[in-house]
């Protein structure tokens, strides 16, 4: 449910965003929404697309990456993220971490896979996320279990790295602000709204990608 109707919220939040904007006489676009954006088979990462809402989340300041691929944020891995780019002017969000991956206990502290357990498809290793055996696990198990017993039509979720995890709810406590090694010490909260400069055009003139982030509580079947 929570993939599903989570999904068609942020939907409406970025179609929503983009056309304030618009009304505003600022270009923008929620890039996921556009006819532009399309799957793509990456040489090295596997599964990809042309353009990512948790990346650019990232970008933004929002989060860093797990071990799961999950973006860890100080509402918690269990969310969902989403993106329109406008151009405007805009004061740039402090990005308060150094490391991608500088919120995830295993990449920051050798410790935890919590995530790793609780995979039900082994798709989650020391080694990162199989892309291609979660979505085998997905695609065979837990959509046709969302039409049979939960909501009659399929939904390609799971959201099982996402619960019952450190990371769940929040940045793990060992890695908060004022606990933390680098720029996460630095930081005491992260706005719902960022935005971070990505190409100027001149001085008055900036390409901003806006992200935000909505919380949605995975599936802890």
């Amino acid at each position: 449910r929570a993939r599903h109707y989570g999904e068609r919220v942020n939907e409406g939040l970025r179609q929503y965003v983009a056309a304030m904007l618009s009304l505003s006489d600022h270009q923008a676009v929620a890039p996921a929404l556009s006819p532009l954006w399309e799957r793509r088979l990456s040489p090295r990462h596997g599964f990809a697309s042309n353009w990512s809402e948790r990346h650019a989340a990232h970008a933004c300041g929002l989060g860093t990456f797990g071990l799961s691929d999950g973006l860890i944020t100080p509402a918690g891995k269990a969310v969902r993220v989403g993106s329109v780019v406008a151009l405007l002017d805009v004061e740039p969000a402090v990005r308060p971490y150094e490391r991608h991956t500088e919120w995830c206990l295993f990449h920051s502290l050798g410790k935890c896979s919590a995530c790793v357990r609780r995979c039900p498809a082994g798709a989650i290793s020391e080694r990162g996320h199989d892309k291609e055996r979660c979505k085998a696990y997905i695609r065979g198990t837990t959509a046709p279990y969302v039409e049979r017993e939960q909501l009659g039509f399929r939904v390609n979720s799971c959201g099982l790295c996402q619960t019952g995890v450190p990371c769940e709810a929040g940045i793990p406590p060992k890695l908060r602000p004022g606990r933390a090694t680098g720029t996460a010490a630095k930081a005491a909260s992260i706005p719902n709204m960022s935005a971070v400069p990505l190409r100027g055009t001149g001085a008055d003139t900036v390409s901003g990608a806006l992200a935000t982030e909505t919380r949605t509580k995975a599936a802890s079947r």
